[in-house]
């Protein structure tokens, strides 16, 4: 019969749920039937035993052992290419343990982390139940870690799952149609480790060595916030890491996709530094300085500070290597009570636009336009501002054909006065009579959740929407 308890693993780390059969040897939760090795890379194996005992695994005409030692054991696979065709891998011990895995692909391996609008589940999205109907697909598996946050008894993670109508109901809706869109258009099997948590700070997911660097802000406010006896303790410094992210890592993957910022958006500046180490740590712990990280945009809702981290954001992606952040304000324009614009139930665009960034910059559809607009530049003339972007794709335009709407202008860098706008050639022209000595302008700023029409509409001819911005003359 199958036991399931908690281990350290191989690494030193925390803790991961782990399963085992006769004897003392025991796999981690996310070793199992059904589930993706990431192709390409060599693919190590590991797991616990008593000192001294030999483990083999074997797979597709292989055997590789590792003797124990402190309590630990690894080998490594060598790399492989992508593999639709099931195949079994078999881990046996000198004690007698033995476990075969059945039904292995070889393809890719993308991780989905952040908190609730990552965690949203298929079964509640917009378009969620036509898209379940039709998720039968042999080449899409997942994995989901479980949100354990204490040391107990049982698994930290749920059995690969095969993606079908009884099984898809329950994944992350965003990372579902990224993943189906990758699998469709590259023709591999494709992996999904689901590893989020709905009301979580970054912070939570950063290692004990990003935070080392000090991050004065968050600790203050950490440090009131644990005065609370009602703080939520998944909010705590490295918590989930250590309790969650651990459990899967190294796990080969291909790239990570990133949907939170809900929970940090009073600080902003902070979040400009703290978030690409963390992304270099996260590259790091997995072996791999070039590993995609793809980051989703703040959805529509407007108090004061959503607009600087959105900004923010778009800041993190200018400055972080093999990155990229999806758009999302235009997507709750249906806003009602059942729609709420923090959990806007619309998550079938946010994994296309995902999908998009990863079939151009890591599966070499270079062709393809995978961004809407991004401000590049600012000039002066005649007390307009003429800015220039990136991204414009086909050209520039008005999603609804209308006239520009959005922008906003200052004198003063602080105070903004709504301004007129058109499209000239390749640029945004904007101004203001009220404004004659203009210094900043901002797009995406101001919203009021309760118009039926969205207040801002600068998009490419290819439908991608224009990122919120802030942008000053200096």
């Amino acid at each position: 019969m199958l036991n399931r308890w908690i281990v350290g693993c191989w690494l030193g780390l925390v803790a991961i749920g782990s399963h085992g059969a006769d004897g003392n040897v025991v796999l981690p939760d996310v070793f199992s039937s059904d589930m993706v090795l990431q192709r390409d890379v060599p693919v190590p194996i590991w797991g616990q035993a008593k000192n001294g005992t030999t483990v083999t695994v074997s797979f597709r005409g292989r055997d590789l052992k590792s003797t124990a030692r402190e309590g630990s054991w690894k080998i490594v696979l060598p790399a492989m290419a992508a593999r639709a065709n099931g195949s079994k891998l078999t881990v046996s011990g000198s004690d007698g343990f033995r476990e075969e895995l059945t039904n292995i692909l070889i393809g890719d391996v993308w991780l989905a982390s952040g908190q609730s609008n990552m965690e949203m589940q298929l079964r509640g999205a917009k378009s969620g139940s036509s898209a379940i109907a039709a998720s039968a697909n042999p080449l899409l598996r997942f994995f989901t870690v479980s949100k354990k946050l204490e040391v107990v008894d049982g698994p930290l993670g749920d059995a690969w799952k095969v993606s079908a109508p009884t099984t898809s109901p329950s994944m992350s809706a965003v990372a579902y149609f990224f993943a189906q869109e990758i699998q469709q258009t590259q023709g591999i099997p494709v992996g999904l480790i689901n590893c989020s948590y709905g009301g979580t700070v970054t912070e939570t997911w950063c290692s004990p060595r990003t935070l080392a660097a000090g991050y004065p802000v968050w600790e203050a406010y950490e440090a009131k916030a644990k005065q609370n006896p009602g703080h939520a303790r998944r909010n705590t410094s490295s918590r989930l890491y250590n309790r969650m992210l651990k459990t899967v890592m190294p796990f080969p993957v291909k790239g990570f996709i990133w949907y939170q910022g809900e929970g940090n958006a009073g600080r902003a500046e902070e979040q400009k530094r703290l978030f690409p180490e963390m992304v270099k740590d996260w590259r790091q712990s997995w072996g791999n300085p070039r590993l995609p990280f793809y980051i989703v945009q703040l959805a529509r809702y407007e108090p004061a500070t959503w607009h600087a981290f959105r900004t923010a954001q778009l800041d993190v992606w200018r400055n972080t290597p093999d990155s990229y952040m999806a758009v999302t304000v235009d997507l709750s324009k249906d806003w009602k009570q059942d729609n709420h614009p923090i959990h806007p139930s619309t998550k079938a665009p946010i994994g296309h636009r995902l999908a998009l960034a990863a079939r151009a910059n890591v599966y070499g559809e270079t062709k393809l336009v995978y961004s809407g607009p991004v401000v590049r530049g600012i000039r002066v003339e005649n007390q307009r501002a003429v800015l220039s972007f990136d991204h414009i794709g086909g050209g520039l335009m008005a999603s609804d054909r209308e006239t520009l709407r959005g922008f906003a202008i200052s004198g003063d860098g602080k105070q903004f006065t709504r301004a007129e706008a058109r499209i000239e050639g390749k640029t945004v022209v904007v101004s203001s009579t009220k404004v004659p000595n203009l210094v900043a302008v901002r797009y995406g700023a101001e919203m009021d959740m309760a118009k039926g029409k969205l207040d801002i509409n600068l998009a490419n001819r290819e439908k991608l929407p224009a990122s919120p911005f802030t942008i000053q003359t200096n």
